[in-house]
C-alpha cells in the first residue's frame, strides 16, 4: 500500500504543477466552448441533445456539479477536467501496480501518460479509455463479477456513445482473443458480461425515457444523423509513413513530421503484434502482465478509430493511454521492472521534446506564457495573447451595448465558445454547424434564426479544415443572405464578423 501511494506522488505533483501553470492560459472557442455552453444550458434546466446540440449528457452533469460548488466558468470546467486527469493517473497506477508489482513502473507510466493528457477539456475520453482497460483487466484476471463489469461498460454510454462503442468493441476482442489464448472460457465470461450490459442498459434507457422527449431526440438527433452521415467526425488525410505529409503537420520541422507519421502508423501495428505475441508466444493464463498486455492491445486497437476517423493531433492525444499501458506491460515482460522503468522514462523525455512547442502542451510554453495579458470576464480571468484579448474586449462592448440578459445570440460555425463566454442562450439548435449542410438543415436554421431574431450574430470567417465548401457563407448561403438583409456589420476582421440587427 505504501508503494502504491509513493507511485502517485510524482505524477500527481506534475499534474498540480501543470494546472497551476497553465489553467488560465488560452481560450478555445470551439470544442471547449461546446463543453462550457452545454454545462451552462444544463444549469438552466435544458436537456442535452433534446434542447441543444450536445455531447452525451454525463460530462455536462459532471461539470455542472463543480459549477455549483465553485461557481460557473471556463476555469471551473478546467478544474473538473483536471480532476478526471487525476482519476486517470490513479487508475493507471492501480492497474500497473497490480499487474507488474512495481511502483516505479507504475509511476513512470503515469508520468508518460500525463504528458499526453491534453487538451484539458478532452479528458472525458482519456479517462474512459483507462476505465476500459481497467474493467477488462478485472474481467480477465477475475477481479469483480462479470455482470458488474458489464454494467460499468454500459455506464460509459452516459458520457459518450463513442465511448460505449469503443468499450464494447474492446470487450469483444478481449473475449475472443483471450479465450483463444486460454485465459478463460469464452461462454463462461461472455454471457455474464452481456447480461451486465443488458441490465444496466435497460435501466439507463428507462431513466432517459422518464424525461419527456429525451429518448426520441437521442435517436433522431444523435444516432440517425451519424448513421446517415456515415462518419463520426470530419475526416482528414491520415499521416501514414508512406503518404505525403498531411496539411495538419506541414508547418512542422521535418523530424517532427516524420515522428508523428511514424507514431500514427505504429499504433495499430504495435497492438496487432502484441495480440499475436499473447496468443502464440509464451503467455500463461495466470500471468497478470500477459493479461494486461492482451487488454491494452485490444483497447488500443479499437480506440485507434478515434484518431483514424479524424487524424489531427487532438484526436491522436485521445488514443494514447491504452498504448502507454501496453508499453508498460511489454517492457516489463521483456526487460523486467528496471528496464521497463528506464524505457518509460525515455519515452517520457521523448514525448516532452516532441510536444513541448504544441499549443496544448500540458506544461505550457515559457516563451509564449511571458507574452500573455490578462482578460477578465464573468467569473473567469484568462491569460491571452494581446491581440485576442483586444478583439474579445471589442466584441464584449458590442454585446453589452446591443443585448439584454435574456436575449439570444447566433454564433457559427465553430463558435459555441462565444455563447459560453457571454452567457447567452443560442438562437438555433445546432451550436456547432461544421458538417456539410443539407437543404433541410439550412431551412431549419433559417427558420430558427428568423423566429428567434437574435440581436447579435457572430460568424467565423474561417474555412473548416481549409475547405472552401465549409466556409459558413458557402455552407449556409440562405442563412448568410438573411443576415446580410437584416443585420449591419459592427466589427469585422480576418477571424470573424460581428453583426447587429437593424
Amino acid at each position: 500500500m505504501n508503494s502504491f501511494f509513493a507511485a502517485l506522488v510524482v505524477p500527481l505533483a506534475l499534474l498540480t504543477f501543470a494546472m497551476f501553470r497553465t489553467i488560465r492560459c488560452g481560450l478555445n472557442l470551439d470544442d471547449e466552448g461546446y463543453l462550457i455552453y452545454g454545462t451552462q444550458a444544463v444549469l438552466r434546466g435544458e436537456i442535452p441533445i433534446r434542447d441543444f446540440r450536445a455531447y452525451d449528457p454525463g460530462r455536462y452533469y459532471w461539470c455542472a456539479l463543480w459549477f455549483r460548488l465553485l461557481g460557473p466558468g471556463f476555469i471551473t470546467a478546467r478544474i473538473a477536467m483536471a480532476l478526471l486527469s487525476a482519476g486517470s493517473i490513479v487508475l493507471i497506477v492501480v492497474l500497473i501496480c497490480h499487474a507488474t508489482g512495481s511502483a516505479l513502473v507504475a509511476s513512470a507510466t503515469a508520468c508518460l501518460a500525463l504528458v499526453w493528457m491534453t487538451p484539458i477539456y478532452r479528458q472525458v475520453e482519456v479517462f474512459f479509455s483507462i476505465v476500459c482497460c481497467a474493467t477488462l483487466y478485472g474481467l480477465v484476471v477475475g477481479i469483480g463479477h462479470p455482470i458488474a463489469l458489464g454494467a460499468i461498460g454500459m455506464g460509459a454510454a452516459f458520457f459518450g456513445l463513442n465511448i460505449f462503442v469503443y468499450f464494447v468493441g474492446s470487450a469483444v476482442l478481449v473475449l475472443i482473443f483471450g479465450s483463444i489464448a486460454g485465459f478463460f472460457g469464452f461462454v463462461d465470461l461472455a454471457l455474464s458480461f452481456v447480461v451486465g450490459l443488458g441490465i444496466f442498459g435497460a435501466i439507463l434507457c428507462a431513466m432517459v425515457a422518464i424525461v419527456p422527449g429525451a429518448l426520441n431526440a437521442y435517436f433522431e438527433r444523435k444516432v440517425w444523423p451519424l448513421w446517415r452521415r456515415g462518419t463520426t467526425n470530419l475526416p482528414m488525410p491520415r499521416p501514414w509513413v508512406w503518404t505525403a505529409t498531411t496539411p495538419e503537420f506541414k508547418g512542422y520541422a521535418r523530424w517532427r513530421q516524420i515522428s508523428y507519421k511514424f507514431l500514427f502508423t505504429l499504433l495499430p501495428v504495435m497492438c496487432v503484434v502484441s495480440l499475436i505475441w499473447v496468443m502464440f508466444g509464451t503467455s500463461e493464463p495466470d500471468d497478470r502482465v500477459d493479461a494486461l498486455c492482451l487488454v491494452a492491445a485490444c483497447a488500443g486497437l479499437i480506440y485507434f478509430h478515434h484518431a483514424f476517423s479524424r487524424a489531427d493531433l487532438r484526436h491522436i492525444y485521445g488514443v494514447m493511454q491504452p498504448i502507454f499501458i501496453l508499453c508498460a506491460a511489454l517492457s516489463q515482460m521483456m526487460f523486467g521492472w528496471l528496464g521497463a522503468t528506464v524505457l518509460l522514462c525515455l519515452l517520457g523525455i521523448g514525448s516532452i521534446i516532441l510536444l513541448r512547442n504544441e499549443a496544448d502542451f500540458i506544461f505550457g510554453d515559457t516563451q509564449l506564457l511571458r507574452k500573455l495579458v490578462p482578460f477578465e470576464i464573468g467569473n473567469d480571468l484568462f491569460m491571452l495573447s494581446k491581440g485576442f484579448a483586444q478583439t474579445l474586449t471589442q466584441i464584449k462592448s458590442i454585446v453589452d451595448e446591443h443585448m439584454q440578459t435574456d436575449d439570444v445570440m447566433f454564433a457559427a460555425p465553430a463558435y459555441p465558445g462565444m455563447l459560453a463566454l457571454f452567457g447567452c442562450k443560442t438562437a438555433i439548435y445546432d451550436t456547432f454547424p461544421v458538417y456539410m449542410s443539407t437543404l433541410r438543415s439550412r431551412q431549419v436554421m433559417l427558420n430558427e434564426i428568423a423566429a428567434s431574431k437574435p440581436k447579435v450574430a457572430i460568424v467565423a470567417n474561417v474555412m473548416i479544415d481549409g475547405r472552401q465548401d465549409l466556409l459558413f457563407a458557402n455552407n449556409y448561403p440562405e442563412v448568410t443572405k438573411y443576415i446580410f438583409t437584416h443585420y449591419d456589420i459592427a466589427l469585422s476582421d480576418a477571424s470573424q464578423t460581428i453583426y447587429v440587427r437593424r
